[in-house]
This record gives C-alpha cells, structure tokens and sequence, in this order.
C-alpha cells in the first residue's frame, strides 16, 4: 500500500525497486505453493523481511499477496504505456499467480470456483469466537478477479496466449458473487467454515 501513491504521483520509478525485489523471491514463493498447497504458481506471505518462505500458521491461509501485488504491475503499464514492461514483467508475474489459482479453487458441484480455504486479514467472519478461516472471503474473490481480468487485457494487448485468455475468462466467470449484509454494506465473507483445525 505504500507503493500506491507513486504512479499517480507520476514517481513510476519508485516502483521498479518493489518488482526487483519482488522477483528475487519468486523460488521461494513458487515452494510456499508446492509446499503449503500442492499448487504450481506463486504464494507470498502475508509479510516477508529476509526471506519469501511462508511458515505454516493460520496466516498462510491468506492466499491474495501475490495477486494484491500483481496490482502494482498491472497499473505500472497504465500509468506509464510501457508495453516492452508488460511483456517481460507484468505478464510473467500475473500468470504465475493464475497458475496457482488454476490448482487452488475448489470446483463446486454447480460449477462455482470457491476458494477453500480463505481469509480476510480485515474481517472475522461471525465474531471473534469464529476464528479467521472463512469460504470465499470477499477479498480473495476480489482479488483472483482483478489478477484474471488483468492477465486477459495484457495478453490480448500482447496477443499471445489465446488458449490461456479462455482458460482465465471462464474462471471468471465461475467466481463467487459479491454478497451483501442486511445493511447493504459489502460482506466480508460468502460463507464461514466449521474447520478449527485450520486455525491451528
């Protein structure tokens, strides 16, 4: 978040130290994902100082850093029309996250991709008491939406990986929809999970 003000702030090169950074750890993010949930693609942590390896508490249940991040690389090209970017960083990095995604969600019986597990790290879903593990936390939602519709724009942009842009638009379309509360504010999760074990 504190990379946000730079590209409307027309300081686009303060944000290139975040992508090196960034793809210095993608093998240990690619291992999180292998290891933590038998996925290909990349999983960060929910924080990181020396290191990219996520640790197996309840906060590697929170699966949306590399695709929260994968915002920074979508908006460097629009802010700045760099296609050349686009190509050798922007798509690389989406994609590996979709990756991840593709192995990830759950296929419910009516055809619904769910993320099980899932976290807010912003809400508790039903009290204190309930624990963080959720169905379907608004965020992750949100955030699988964004990486996918991205993903599609770049590569059309591109025009390469047309097999892919199919694969990642019927996944979007296969998201959980947006929930709201009695009070019409956005709700944090679709539906709460009975786990306990996850929370270990």
């Amino acid at each position: 978040m504190n990379y946000w003000q730079a590209l409307p702030g027309n300081l686009p090169e303060l944000c290139l130290p975040l992508f090196a950074y960034l793809e210095r750890f993608l093998d240990d993010y690619r291992e999180n994902a292998r290891r933590l949930y038998g996925c290909r693609g990349i999983l960060m942590p929910i924080a990181q100082t020396t290191h990219g390896v996520a640790l197996p508490t309840v906060w590697a249940n929170w699966v949306s850093a590399a695709g929260w991040l994968g915002q920074h690389f979508y908006d460097y090209y629009l802010f700045t029309g760099d296609r050349e970017f686009v190509a050798r960083l922007a798509v690389p990095w989406l994609r590996e996250v979709a990756l991840f995604y593709e192995d990830f969600l759950v296929e419910e019986p009516d055809g619904t991709l769910s993320f099980l597990p899932s976290m807010s790290p912003e809400n508790v879903p039903g009290g204190p008491d309930m624990g963080l593990i959720s169905m379907d936390a608004t965020m992750d939602v949100a955030v699988c939406r964004e990486v996918l519709s991205c993903l599609c724009g770049a590569c059309e942009l591109l025009q390469e990986d047309p097999e892919g842009v199919e694969r990642w638009r019927n996944m979007l379309s296969r998201l959980p929809a947006y929930e709201v509360n009695d009070d019409g504010a956005l709700r944090g999760s679709s539906r709460r999970s009975n786990w306990p074990s996850l929370q270990a």
